[in-house]
Protein backbone atom coordinates (compact mmCIF):
# COMPACT_ATOMS: atom_id res chain seq x y z
CA UNK A 1 0.00 0.00 0.00
CA UNK A 2 2.70 2.49 1.01
CA UNK A 3 4.78 1.65 -2.07
CA UNK A 4 1.78 2.34 -4.30
CA UNK A 5 1.16 5.73 -2.72
CA UNK A 6 4.82 6.72 -2.98
CA UNK A 7 5.00 5.57 -6.60
CA UNK A 8 1.90 7.60 -7.45
CA UNK A 9 3.35 10.63 -5.71
CA UNK A 10 6.58 10.27 -7.69
CA UNK A 11 4.68 9.89 -10.96
CA UNK A 12 2.56 12.98 -10.32
CA UNK A 13 5.65 14.97 -9.35
CA UNK A 14 7.34 13.96 -12.60
CA UNK A 15 4.25 14.87 -14.63
CA UNK A 16 4.03 18.28 -12.91
CA UNK A 17 7.67 18.92 -13.82
CA UNK A 18 7.52 17.51 -17.35
CA UNK A 19 4.64 19.65 -18.62
CA UNK A 20 6.30 23.04 -17.92
CA UNK A 21 9.57 21.73 -19.39
CA UNK A 22 7.89 20.73 -22.65
CA UNK A 23 5.99 24.03 -22.71
CA UNK A 24 9.29 25.89 -22.30
CA UNK A 25 10.86 23.92 -25.13
CA UNK A 26 8.13 25.01 -27.55
CA UNK A 27 8.19 28.61 -26.33
CA UNK A 28 4.99 28.71 -24.27
CA UNK A 29 6.77 28.94 -20.90
CA UNK A 30 9.96 30.89 -20.11
CA UNK A 31 13.16 29.19 -21.31
CA UNK A 32 14.35 28.68 -17.71
CA UNK A 33 11.83 25.85 -17.32
CA UNK A 34 13.55 23.90 -20.13
CA UNK A 35 16.83 23.51 -18.23
CA UNK A 36 17.83 19.93 -17.49
CA UNK A 37 20.32 18.48 -15.03
CA UNK A 38 23.10 16.01 -15.90
CA UNK A 39 20.61 13.11 -15.78
CA UNK A 40 18.21 14.75 -18.23
CA UNK A 41 15.57 15.63 -15.63
CA UNK A 42 13.72 18.93 -15.74
CA UNK A 43 15.59 20.59 -12.87
CA UNK A 44 14.13 24.12 -12.76
CA UNK A 45 10.65 22.89 -13.55
CA UNK A 46 10.91 20.21 -10.87
CA UNK A 47 12.06 22.68 -8.21
CA UNK A 48 9.32 25.20 -8.98
CA UNK A 49 6.50 22.66 -9.22
CA UNK A 50 7.67 20.93 -6.01
CA UNK A 51 7.80 24.29 -4.25
CA UNK A 52 4.20 25.04 -5.19
CA UNK A 53 3.07 21.54 -4.19
CA UNK A 54 4.68 22.02 -0.77
CA UNK A 55 2.93 25.36 -0.30
CA UNK A 56 -0.42 23.76 -1.07
CA UNK A 57 0.27 20.86 1.29
CA UNK A 58 1.17 23.27 4.10
CA UNK A 59 -1.98 25.29 3.45
CA UNK A 60 -4.08 22.15 3.71
CA UNK A 61 -2.21 20.87 6.77
CA UNK A 62 -2.73 24.06 8.76
CA UNK A 63 -6.32 24.45 7.67
CA UNK A 64 -9.07 23.60 10.13
CA UNK A 65 -11.10 21.94 7.37
CA UNK A 66 -8.45 20.24 5.25
CA UNK A 67 -10.83 18.60 2.78
CA UNK A 68 -12.73 21.81 2.07
CA UNK A 69 -9.47 23.76 1.74
CA UNK A 70 -8.10 21.29 -0.80
CA UNK A 71 -11.37 21.31 -2.70
CA UNK A 72 -11.36 25.11 -2.87
CA UNK A 73 -7.71 25.21 -3.96
CA UNK A 74 -8.23 22.64 -6.71
CA UNK A 75 -11.41 24.33 -7.94
CA UNK A 76 -9.76 27.73 -8.05
CA UNK A 77 -6.74 26.46 -9.96
CA UNK A 78 -8.84 24.83 -12.68
CA UNK A 79 -11.44 27.56 -13.12
CA UNK A 80 -9.30 30.21 -14.86
CA UNK A 81 -8.35 27.82 -17.66
CA UNK A 82 -11.94 26.65 -18.02
CA UNK A 83 -13.24 30.23 -18.06
CA UNK A 84 -10.72 31.30 -20.71
CA UNK A 85 -11.57 28.26 -22.87
CA UNK A 86 -15.27 29.01 -22.76
CA UNK A 87 -14.64 32.72 -23.36
CA UNK A 88 -12.61 31.79 -26.45
CA UNK A 89 -15.45 29.61 -27.70
CA UNK A 90 -17.81 32.55 -27.13
CA UNK A 91 -15.45 34.81 -29.12
CA UNK A 92 -15.31 32.29 -31.97
CA UNK A 93 -19.09 32.15 -32.12
CA UNK A 94 -19.58 35.91 -32.00
CA UNK A 95 -16.96 36.74 -34.67
CA UNK A 96 -18.14 33.98 -37.06
CA UNK A 97 -14.76 32.23 -36.83
CA UNK A 98 -16.57 29.13 -35.58
CA UNK A 99 -17.52 28.18 -39.14
CA UNK A 100 -13.83 27.67 -40.06
CA UNK A 101 -13.56 24.59 -37.86
CA UNK A 102 -15.18 21.32 -38.90
CA UNK A 103 -17.67 20.24 -36.24
CA UNK A 104 -20.98 18.48 -36.01
CA UNK A 105 -22.46 21.11 -33.67
CA UNK A 106 -24.08 24.31 -34.83
CA UNK A 107 -22.78 27.74 -33.95
CA UNK A 108 -25.92 28.46 -31.94
CA UNK A 109 -25.48 25.39 -29.75
CA UNK A 110 -21.79 26.24 -29.21
CA UNK A 111 -22.74 29.80 -28.29
CA UNK A 112 -25.34 28.52 -25.82
CA UNK A 113 -22.82 26.13 -24.23
CA UNK A 114 -20.19 28.85 -23.94
CA UNK A 115 -22.61 31.26 -22.22
CA UNK A 116 -23.79 28.58 -19.77
CA UNK A 117 -20.17 27.57 -19.08
CA UNK A 118 -19.07 31.15 -18.42
CA UNK A 119 -21.99 31.66 -16.03
CA UNK A 120 -21.06 28.44 -14.26
CA UNK A 121 -17.41 29.54 -13.93
CA UNK A 122 -18.36 32.93 -12.55
CA UNK A 123 -20.70 31.27 -10.08
CA UNK A 124 -17.94 28.87 -9.00
CA UNK A 125 -15.57 31.80 -8.45
CA UNK A 126 -18.22 33.43 -6.31
CA UNK A 127 -18.98 30.19 -4.42
CA UNK A 128 -15.32 29.45 -3.74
Amino acid sequence: MCRTVLTSWLAWTMICAEIPMVAAENGTFPKAFAQKNKNGAASVSLWISSFFMQIILFMVYFSSHAWLAMLAISALTVLPAYLMSTAYLFKLCITDEYEQYPTEHSRISALFCSVISMIFCLFMFYAS
